[in-house]
């Protein structure tokens, strides 16, 4: 549910900001770099976050490609589809978990 207040130019960047982690991360798992286990922990947790309001306020402008409107992919898709894993694994990125592992 969206706020009955516009939020202060200080809010709307913290927003903004938070939007950035959400694709940071997104781009992390993209890459490998965040595990299964930690995805199915943060996974739910952005879904809700764009639910929730102040959040909402900014992202609906973002998710419809009125604001950033090459930006955020991951972020789209992840509103789009349910179940969402940005994760697709090839030759490099399991030999950066391997060496991880070390």
């Amino acid at each position: 549910m969206q706020g009955s207040t516009p939020l202060s130019e200080d809010s709307q960047r913290a927003v903004r900001l938070y939007l950035r982690l959400c694709e940071d991360e997104l781009e992390l798992r993209q890459l490998g770099w965040v595990g299964r286990r930690t995805w199915q922990q943060w996974h739910p947790g952005i879904e809700a976050q764009l639910k929730q309001w102040p959040v909402v306020d900014e992202w609906i402008p973002v998710r419809d490609g009125q604001r950033a409107p090459h930006q955020f992919a991951l972020l789209r898709q992840l509103a789009a589809t349910p179940h969402y894993d940005p994760y697709r694994p090839t030759p490099l990125s399991r030999l950066a978990r391997i060496w991880r592992q070390l």
